[in-house]
C-alpha cells in the first residue's frame, strides 16, 4: 500500500458557525485529484470525529481500480483530510467497505483470487501513532478464493470485524464467515475468533457476514457483534433474512440468540445492521414491493434480543428503504437507494422519530445519493459514488451535513420536546409538509414543510415564542393538541413582526400548568431556510423584547419614561392605569428586580 502525499481537498464549508444560515450549511468532501469512475463515496463511516471514505475503483496508486481509502478529522472549519492509503495492485479495490470508531479505521478490499464471479478479498486495518495514521500490519488471513473477505466491515470496543459472506464450512456452501481482530500491545493485528456455521446453522448460502456491525466503547453491551444473514431462510420461506448477535466475552465471543425471523421471501433482513448498544437495527429493503423496512431489536430481561417494532419505508413502493444503516446514541440514518434519500431518526421517549429526509434533488447529489451512510456524534455523511467532481463522471462525493440541521421533528406525533425557557436553531430543508396539510393557518402555511416541538407548561401564564434570527421569511403557530389535517387545534398563527419590520415571526399564548403545547415552525407559501425558535414567559421587564434581562432593558425604559422613543409596542404607563408617573417607575424597577 501507498500512503498519499497530505492534501487538503476543497471543502464547501461556509463560515458561518452558531448562526440560523449556518444550519443549512453543509460540507462536500471529494478526492483531492479526482478522476472519472473513482466512485469516491460508494462506502463512508463515521466514529467518534472521524469520518472515512472508500474509493474502491481509484487509480492513484498507479494500479487500474487499486482503491483507495480517506480519513478526515474534525476541526474548527469542519472535517479536514488528515491521511489516504492507495493500492497499489490492479483491481485490489481498496475501500469497497469502510468503518471507524473514532480510534481505529479499517477498510475491506477486494481483489485477489477468484471463485467463479467473486473474489478472495482482504483488509487493512489503521490506528494513529505519534499522530499519524499507520497501518497495523496484519497477520495471515488464510483465504480462500471467493470467500469475498472484506465484503464488510465495522469497527468498536477496540476490534475491527471483517465479513466473508461467502467463505464456505463444506465446499462450495457459501455459508459465510466473520473474522475478528483486535492491535495488540506490539502495534500488530491479531486475530480474536473466526465464527463460522453459527448455531450449527446446516443451511448454505445464507451469506453470514453480508453485513456486520460493533457496539462502540462507552455504551451498553460494547463490544457487542452483530451479523448479518439476509439470504437465511425461515420454515422454507426463503431468503427472509435474520440477524446474530453475540455477546463479547473478553477473549472471544459467544452466541447470545437469532432473534425472531419475519416470515416474508425474498425481503433479505440482515442486508445491513447497526447498533448503537441499545438497540439493534437491521435492513430488509425488499420487504413489501421492495418498500423496505428497518426492524428494531431490544434487549429482553433473559438477555436475548427481540424485533419490538418496524419502521416501513418513508418514501413508498421501490425504494428500498434499508439497504445502508448507521446509529449513534441519539440517531439512526437508513438510506433509500430506489428513491435517492436519506432518513435521518431521533430517539425521544424510547420511539424514533423521523426528522429530515435528505434527497439528491435538493442535495445536489446524483442517481447515487446515498450509496453508503455513516454517522459521528455530531454530523451525518451521506456517500454520492456517481456525482460528477470538476466534470469527471462518477469520480464521486461525500456530503456532510450537521446533525443540529435536523432540530425539530418532522412528524407532529415525534414532535421533539423541548423545556421554557428555551431556544433552538435548525434547517427546513429536508423537512416535509404535514399529511394532507393543516386547515386554517395564515401565510398560505397549510401545505408547507413543517417541523414540530413540544412543551408541558411548568406553570401557568402567557408563553411568548418567535423566530428572531431565522434568514427567511417563517411562520409560526401553536396548537392545544396534536395537529393534523382532520384539526389543526389552532391556537394562534404568526407570520410577519409589523413594529420591527421583520419576516420573522412571533406569538403569544396563554398556557396552563402540567398542559402539553405543539409549537410548529414553517415558512410563507412554503419557503424554508435555516431557522432560530425561541421560547419563553412573557416577562413585562424585557422592555426590549430582545429575550433577556439586563440593564439594555432598564435604560429602555428609562429612556421611554423620560419621553423619549419607546421600544415598538411599548409605553412608559408599566402599570396600565392610563396615566405615566413615578408608581409606573417603581412599578417597572420591582419587576426588574423581581427577574420579570
Amino acid at each position: 500500500m501507498n500512503a498519499s502525499n497530505l492534501v487538503t481537498p476543497a471543502l464547501l464549508l461556509a463560515a458561518l458557525a452558531g448562526t440560523a444560515r449556518a444550519q443549512c450549511t453543509s460540507q462536500l468532501l471529494t478526492h483531492f485529484a479526482p478522476q472519472s469512475f473513482d466512485r469516491y463515496g460508494a462506502a463512508v463511516a463515521g466514529g467518534g470525529s472521524v469520518i472515512v471514505v472508500g474509493a474502491p475503483f481509484d487509480d492513484i496508486g498507479n494500479a487500474t481500480d487499486g482503491g483507495a481509502r480517506f480519513i478526515y478529522e474534525n476541526g474548527p472549519a469542519g472535517y479536514i483530510y488528515a491521511q489516504s492509503s492507495h493500492s497499489g495492485t490492479n483491481s485490489l479495490g481498496m475501500g469497497r467497505s469502510v468503518a471507524t470508531d473514532g480510534l481505529l479505521v479499517a477498510a475491506g478490499t477486494g481483489g485477489g483470487p477468484t471463485n467463479g464471479a467473486f473474489v478472495q478479498g482482504g483488509g487493512t486495518i489503521a490506528r494513529k501513532v505519534s499522530g499519524l495514521w499507520t497501518n497495523a500490519p496484519m497477520p495471515a488471513l488464510g483465504l480462500n478464493a471467493g470467500d469475498e473477505f472484506g465484503f464488510s466491515v465495522a469497527a468498536g470496543a477496540g476490534r475491527v470485524a471483517f465479513g466473508a459472506p461467502r467463505r464456505d464450512f463444506n465446499p462450495g456452501d457459501d455459508m459465510g464467515a466473520v473474522m475478528v481482530y483486535r492491535i495488540n500491545a506490539q502495534g500488530n493485528t491479531e486475530l480474536v475468533t473466526q465464527v463460522i456455521r453459527p448455531a450449527n446453522s446446516s443451511q448454505a448460502g445464507e451469506h453470514f457476514g453480508y453485513s456486520v456491525a460493533i457496539a462502540p466503547s462507552g455504551v451498553p453491551n460494547a463490544g457487542m457483534l452483530v451479523v448479518g444473514a439476509p439470504d437465511r431462510d425461515s420454515d422454507a420461506i426463503n431468503s427472509t433474512g435474520g440477524i446474530y448477535v453475540f455477546n463479547s466475552t473478553g477473549q472471544g465471543y459467544s452466541l447470545q440468540n437469532l432473534p425472531t425471523q419475519w416470515h416474508e421471501a425474498f425481503q433479505f433482513n440482515g442486508l445491513a445492521v447497526a447498533t448503537n448498544g441499545s438497540w439493534i437495527t437491521s435492513g430488509a429493503p425488499s420487504f413489501g414491493n421492495a418498500r423496505g423496512r428497518v426492524f428494531l431489536y431490544q434487549r429482553l430481561p433473559n438477555g436475548n434480543w427481540e424485533p419490538t417494532g418496524f419502521i416501513s419505508g418513508p418514501g413508498g413502493d421501490g425504494g428500498n428503504f434499508g439497504y445502508n444503516l448507521a446509529m449513534n446514541p441519539d440517531w439512526l440514518a437508513a438510506t433509500a437507494p430506489g428513491h435517492d434519500q436519506v432518513f435521518l431518526f431521533r430517539l425521544q421517549e424510547g420511539s424514533w422519530g423521523l426528522h429530515r429526509t435528505l434527497s439528491a434533488t435538493f442535495m445536489s447529489g446524483s442517481n447515487q445519493f446515498g450509496s453508503s451512510v455513516g454517522l459521528t456524534n455530531d454530523h451525518v455523511v451521506i456517500g454520492d459514488s456517481n456525482d460528477s467532481v470538476t466534470l469527471f463522471s462518477g469520480a464521486g462525493s461525500a456530503r456532510v451535513v450537521p446533525l443540529a440541521w435536523m432540530s425539530g421533528a418532522d412528524e407532529a406525533a415525534a414532535a421533539e420536546i423541548i423545556s421554557v425557557p428555551s431556544s433552538r436553531t435548525g434547517c427546513l430543508r429536508g423537512a416535509t409538509p404535514t399529511a394532507n396539510g393543516l386547515p386554517g393557518l395564515c401565510g398560505s402555511s397549510g401545505n408547507a414543510a413543517d417541523v414540530f416541538y413540544r412543551f408541558r407548561a411548568p406553570k401557568s401564564g402567557i408563553i411568548i415564542a418567535d423566530t428572531i434570527g431565522s434568514d427567511y421569511d417563517t411562520v409560526l403557530t401553536a396548537h392545544h393538541a396534536l395537529p393534523t389535517w382532520q384539526g389543526s387545534n389552532l391556537i394562534v398563527c404568526g407570520d410577519d413582526i409589523p413594529e420591527l419590520s421583520s419576516v420573522a415571526s412571533r406569538i403569544a399564548f396563554p398556557v396552563v400548568q402540567n398542559q402539553t403545547y405543539w409549537l410548529r415552525v414553517a415558512g410563507y407559501s412554503g419557503l424554508v431556510g435555516g431557522f432560530t425558535l425561541n421560547v419563553r414567559y412573557e416577562c413585562p421587564a424585557d422592555f426590549n423584547d430582545d429575550g433577556f434581562l439586563d440593564f439594555f432593558d432598564l435604560d429602555a425604559f428609562i429612556e421611554c419614561f423620560d419621553g423619549f422613543a419607546c421600544p415598538p409596542g411599548k409605553t412608559a404607563d408599566f402599570n396600565a392605569d392610563g396615566f405615566v408617573d413615578f408608581f409606573d417607575l417603581d412599578a417597572y424597577v420591582n419587576a426588574f428586580d423581581a427577574g420579570c
